[in-house]
């Protein structure tokens, strides 16, 4: 919550995008190259992904965000970025909880970056079936199986790498729609 926070999180996102810069640079990534980079984040790890993309995104990095189970606000990152794709359990509670306590995600909030992602085509919402945030049957769990026989850790790993070559998401068979 901290890096969602108007007052504070603006220095919370600066360190963090100083810190992935740094990243890019140890590995060898050639800046105006135009080559995506991806921030993948889980639950929490959402929020400072899209937090720490307001300040990449003026570096001119063409930016990309997986949310996987994300609790995000409608933070300015959203402005910067070329796409969020955000992956989802419908038994998820914290999930559902950024949609109800960040107002700028709510559908009435016409003008915030969520909605105007949303309306740019930038978002997609994917849910993958019932899945929890954690305690049992989580993204991670490698022990509870999909029909298909995946695990669940398996489910969320493969629609990561879907997201990342832009291949289409398999979810479960029985996965509601967004």
């Amino acid at each position: 919550f901290v890096c969602a926070d108007r007052r504070y999180g603006p220095t919370y996102n600066v360190g963090t995008a100083r810190e992935i810069v740094r990243s890019l640079q140890r590995h060898g990534y050639r800046f105006g190259s135009g080559v995506p980079v991806t921030l993948i984040g889980w639950s929490g790890g959402a929020q400072i992904a899209l937090g720490a993309c307001a300040y990449l995104g003026m570096a001119g990095l063409p930016l990309r965000v997986i949310s996987l189970g994300g609790m995000f606000a409608d933070d300015p990152g959203m402005d910067r970025i070329e796409h969020l794709t955000h992956l989802r359990g419908s038994k998820d509670p914290l999930e559902r909880l950024g949609w109800i306590l960040f107002a700028g995600r709510w559908p009435k909030a016409v003008g915030s970056p969520w909605s105007r992602a949303k309306a740019d085509g930038r978002v997609d919402v994917i849910t993958l079936g019932p899945i929890r945030h954690n305690a049992r049957e989580h993204y991670f769990d490698p022990t509870t199986f999909a029909p298909d026989g995946r695990s669940y850790l398996e489910v969320s790993t493969d629609a990561i790498h879907a997201a990342l070559t832009g291949q289409p998401v398999k979810v479960m068979e029985d996965a509601p729609p967004a």
